[in-house]
């Protein structure tokens, strides 16, 4: 079957009478419909057991794969998380530990506060007694802030 430009259809052969048949376009699909109706399949219905299985065992594969990446990235996020978490909480412990002191008057050992030193220095800030406090003031503002959030 081929497309005729200067008559816009289709031309087809039939099998039977070998005479050249111009379809419209819009008949081409009448067309294939009945051609398809027309034909007959004589084989026997064949066994899928064997491929039913072989597919089976690969979709199970792929789930199992597919499970133990979900599992992975899940462990993952969860590790980030904690750790989050462990670090916030022991940004608020040092934080409140420095603003003791300051209000106390008391020297503030920089040692004793890794977490907010680690926080001045990811900023850019040189580590001084008073980027520390500011860190610390900051913190303390947010835990303030959660906890009057919940009152």
């Amino acid at each position: 079957m081929k497309f005729d430009k200067n008559k816009h259809c289709f031309v087809a052969v039939d099998p039977k009478t070998r005479e050249q048949l111009f379809v419209p376009l819009s008949e081409l699909g009448q067309m294939v419909v009945k051609e398809v109706e027309r034909i007959e399949i004589n084989a026997p219905p064949a066994d899928l057991g064997p491929l039913r299985k072989e597919l089976s065992e690969k979709m199970a594969s792929v789930f199992l794969a597919m499970q133990k990446e979900f599992d992975r990235k899940l462990a993952e996020i969860q590790e980030a998380t904690l750790h989050e978490a462990e670090r916030r909480f022991r940004a608020g412990l040092e934080a409140m530990a420095v603003v003791s002191r300051d209000q106390a008057n008391e020297p503030i050992d920089l040692d004793a506060v890794p977490v907010l030193v680690n926080e001045v220095k990811s900023q850019g800030v040189p580590v001084t007694e008073k980027a520390v406090i500011a860190a610390a003031d900051r913190h303390v503002a947010r835990i303030y802030q959660i906890t009057a959030g919940r009152s």
